[in-house]
């Protein structure tokens, strides 16, 4: 398989489990700013609407990385400084346009600009540039480990959606 692919599945693992050390974080943002519990999930798994969300998300920012990252040969510090910029865009307009958000949520999104951003950036580059050949080598790995860090993070989510419901209550 080519180190391409093998490339995208090592850094939506990564991206995942970076997200997952925040899945505390978001459900929490979410419901303070919409004054409900978070809809993500319906019956454990994630909605449509959050499963094609993810998916467009997901197929721009790898296109970001290709074109910005990966082609041009860049250096560890663009990537940082690529995904640190596309997520901090993201993340503070959120925080920006929502009248509820609040200061407790900053640390939750300064997690996700720095790390789930740049450093995942950074990391993902990294491991491609020093690893090429295991990378492609090991693609099936790779793709076993994104679903395996999928269903985990899924079922994280789910029981921080679940707990705040209650607490809620």
């Amino acid at each position: 398989m080519t180190p391409l692919i093998g490339f995208v599945f090592l850094f939506l693992t990564i991206q995942n489990i970076a997200m997952y050390f925040e899945a505390e974080g978001y459900p929490k943002f979410i419901s303070d700013i919409q004054h409900e519990t978070s809809s993500m999930m319906k019956n454990g798994l994630p909605t449509p609407k959050v499963l094609f969300s993810y998916i467009a998300v997901y197929v721009s920012v790898l296109l970001l990385f290709y074109t910005f990252i990966l082609r041009k040969n860049s250096s560890l510090s663009e990537a940082f400084l690529l995904g640190t910029c596309v997520y901090a865009v993201v993340d503070t307009f959120m925080y920006g346009i929502f009248r509820r958000t609040k200061y407790n949520h900053i640390p939750t999104l300064l997690y996700d600009i720095f790390i789930v951003g740049g450093v995942s950036f950074a990391l993902s580059l990294y491991i491609y540039k020093e690893y090429k050949s295991m990378v492609s080598r090991y693609t099936p790995f790779f793709i076993g480990t994104f679903i395996l860090s999928f269903i985990v993070g899924i079922r994280k989510v789910s029981a921080f959606e679940n707990e705040y419901k209650i607490e809620q209550s």
